[in-house]
């Protein structure tokens, strides 16, 4: 906690630097058990599991793995980056010593919050001043950076992590359906990356978990207020033509606002389907020969939509 509180100094960056180097090499101690001693394993599958999800290795690993995401939030590039870096350089490096207890705290407790500020980072704001554009704009390209090293932790420890795909799969799609049309589509291929890259690894209840997950998504994201101001229009225009003019005309009219206020949702919600529906489609045509039978209503669905 000292270490990352000299970190998040913002007066001087390179004592912030030096504060990260320190935490990596504490954390090489800890894994060199230096700093507690280490469980022994006697399961011969995962001998190199030495790191399970009881209080004292996640109290020791959090305070490290918390500490560094609070300082990728902060104010100077430099530093946010290096602490970025050194968070996913610990990950890989020692991941393997990780327990599938201890992976599952770390994802939905460390990695996965930090896609709020991709999703936050995304809302287009007109009301924003320009000093606050700019700072969101460096925020999307920090957040940004998030989901390309995810994608490699979850590859590189893809048997530890498989239990956790629907989590991280509705996660990331979740980064596609924000306003900024940029993130939306480094969101959607960082999402075709990560099934790409584990192409042969997938298990055949996984390609439906996949493909589930996108429906899922699509449903959610659906723009209902298409639907819904299509009903009003029908239900105003089809009144009783005894009805004073006045009222209808006035009924269109708000119709008319609602739909021009909405316009941007409804666009960036259309927008984002579509990037959905063609990954989704791109899929079943790469794999149509290794999907089983089981997965052809499926393969239907997705040639259909």
């Amino acid at each position: 906690n000292c270490l990352i509180a000299f970190a998040e100094n913002i007066k001087f960056k390179d004592l912030s630097l030096k504060a990260i180097r320190y935490v990596a090499h504490c954390t090489h101690n800890l894994a060199q058990g230096k700093v507690c001693p280490l469980q022994e394993n006697n399961n011969e599958n995962d001998s190199m599991i030495i790191f399970f999800d009881n209080d004292l290795h996640v109290k020791l690993w959090f305070a490290i793995l918390s500490g560094l995401v609070r300082v990728v939030n902060h104010k100077n590039t430099d530093v946010r980056t290096c602490a970025l870096d050194e968070l996913f350089h610990l990950l890989k490096t020692y991941g393997i010593h990780f327990s599938s207890g201890l992976w599952e705290l770390i994802i939905k407790l460390i990695l996965l919050p930090m896609f709020d500020n991709i999703k936050f980072a995304g809302i287009s704001d007109s009301t924003r001043s320009q000093k606050q554009n700019q700072e969101n704009e460096s925020s999307i390209t920090m957040c940004l950076n998030i989901l390309t090293p995810t994608i490699e932790l979850f590859s590189l420890y893809f048997e530890r992590l498989l239990f956790l795909t629907e989590q991280i799969l509705f996660s990331l799609g979740s980064c596609i359906f924000v306003e900024n049309e940029s993130v939306s589509s480094i969101a959607a291929t960082c999402l075709l990356q990560m099934i790409m890259l584990n192409n042969v690894k997938w298990r055949y209840d996984s390609w439906s978990l996949i493909f589930n997950t996108f429906k899922i998504l699509i449903d959610k994201n659906f723009p209902n207020e298409l639907i819904s101001i299509s009903s009003r229009v029908d239900k105003i225009e089809n009144k009783n033509e005894s009805e004073n003019e006045n009222e209808n005309n006035s009924g269109l009219l708000k119709t008319h606002d609602h739909l021009n206020n909405s316009t941007s949702d409804i666009g960036s919600k259309i927008e984002s389907n579509i990037i959905v529906q063609q990954m989704r489609q791109q899929l079943v045509n790469f794999h149509i020969n290794k999907l089983e039978r089981i997965n052809y209503e499926l393969k239907i669905d997705a040639q259909l939509n």
